[in-house]
């Protein structure tokens, strides 16, 4: 069930990917797809929005960019 400025309709996933675990009632999240002439919202990706995971760190002036943590390291 997706809810959005007080109007809920169903939401139907088609995405082959898994939801995110942290997917639970009261969670925001973003979906991408379209809303069908049923009023079902069929959705192909689903991702969790996760405001703290976005949030600047308090010790950088804005506008200063974040440290590359992951320098010299190769991923798998």
């Amino acid at each position: 069930m997706l809810e959005y400025e007080n109007t809920r309709m169903k939401v139907l996933y088609t995405g082959t990917d898994p939801l995110p675990d942290t997917l639970k009632d009261g969670a925001q999240a973003l979906a991408d797809g379209r809303l069908d002439h049923d009023q079902v919202f069929r959705a192909g990706a689903v991702q969790a929005k996760c405001a703290s995971k976005y949030e600047s760190k308090p010790q950088l002036s804005p506008g200063q960019a974040a440290p590359k943590i992951n320098a010299g390291k190769s991923s798998i």
